[in-house]
């Protein structure tokens, strides 16, 4: 059956994220932050609302059956359609290999969760690709949009809480929006990636150990310390 994602501009690099998985620690549990696959916005009347493109249904399954077979699957996924869809086809692309997979459903910190929607719009029609930039850089008032440092705080509080619950071998995969993915590798990794964002089924892999944490993106494998603030762990 021919590849969708060898056919498609942007699947090359979700193919090479698939590779990534290859320098993972088998003897530790691993996180993968994902970003959905293609969306489709031109049927909604807000950009929250887009759903799957055809194109990003069949590379959300493929990406699925070409998930490393040995280790078991649990889907984290944010309350955009984009994102369910994305988790939904993945974990039916798991199941077509038979491999162990089951959607845990919505995360809310997985996307603006206490921010005003609204403004949000604006300021992204206003700042388009900077507004990101801006975001991080606290630009904006609290009280509209939250803080991108407590977004990152959230996501590490719930990481920690659902990985007490799984075992070596087993992953945590979080379908999410390139504009929560980079908020994360700056706070927690000191990362930043200004436009291009990253792309459809893209982001990074994260391992933690007691004294240190370790991520894999595009540009290889990092060791690192946690930030100050990480005594969760």
């Amino acid at each position: 059956m021919a590849s969708v994602l060898e056919s498609v501009e942007w699947g090359k690099n979700a193919l090479e994220f698939l590779n990534l998985i290859k320098m993972i620690d088998d003897d530790k549990p691993a996180i993968i932050y994902l970003r959905h696959s293609k969306a489709d916005y031109s049927q909604v009347k807000s950009p929250k609302d887009g759903t799957l493109t055809e194109e990003g249904i069949q590379t959300s399954i493929e990406f699925g059956t070409k998930l490393p077979s040995e280790h078991r699957y649990r889907i984290f996924h944010s309350n955009y359609p984009r994102a369910r869809i994305t988790a939904e086809k993945i974990h039916r692309g798991l199941l077509n290999q038979n491999v162990e997979s089951t959607i845990m459903g919505v995360q809310k910190n997985l996307i603006f969760s206490k921010s005003d929607e609204q403004k949000i719009m604006q300021l992204r029609e206003v700042y388009d690709t900077e507004f990101t930039t801006h975001w991080i850089s606290g630009r904006f008032n609290e009280t509209e949009v939250e803080s991108s440092l407590e977004l990152a705080k959230e996501n590490a509080r719930k990481i920690i809480k659902n990985l007490k619950e799984i075992e070596a071998g087993s992953f945590d995969v979080y379908l999410t929006h390139d504009v929560t993915i980079i908020p994360l590798m700056f706070h927690w990794f000191g990362v930043f990636h200004n436009f291009p964002w990253p792309g459809h089924l893209e982001g990074f892999i994260l391992q933690l150990y007691e004294e240190k944490m370790v991520y894999i993106d595009k540009e290889g494998k990092h060791e690192l310390d946690y930030p100050h603030w990480w005594t969760m762990r």
